[in-house]
């Protein structure tokens, strides 16, 4: 009888073992190293949570460290002569921060 415990206990930390491993090794992501990759995410993510591309956006990437910040603002107004006539205080559009260790998303929310 002792044995038989012995070996469902083996058992039993061989396969926590096994899943601890799993669940460390496919939630790690793929590090973030380019400014493009970060938009791309970027652009996906708020796609998906906002059905909306805010195509008509400029959107700026700012290196912050660990995080990639990927900002939706919307684009000044310009006259014929090039110069802004109506900028827009606040974003309007979504500010999403990108880790860069494993590409996961940490804040998304739309700008004031």
């Amino acid at each position: 009888m002792e044995k038989k415990h012995f070996i469902i206990i083996i058992v039993s930390i061989i396969v926590l073992s096994i899943t601890v491993f799993c669940i460390i090794f496919f939630t790690r992501g793929t590090p973030v190293e380019s400014e493009a990759k970060a938009k791309e995410i970027a652009r996906n993510h708020v796609l998906k949570k906002y059905s909306d591309s805010f195509d008509d956006y400029e959107i700026s990437v700012n290196d912050d460290g660990e995080l990639w910040i990927v900002s939706y603002d919307i684009p000044p107004v310009y006259d014929e002569n090039g110069e802004i006539v109506e900028a827009t205080l606040g974003g309007g559009g979504p500010e999403v921060k990108i880790k860069k260790s494993n590409g996961k998303i940490t804040y998304c929310m739309l700008q004031c």
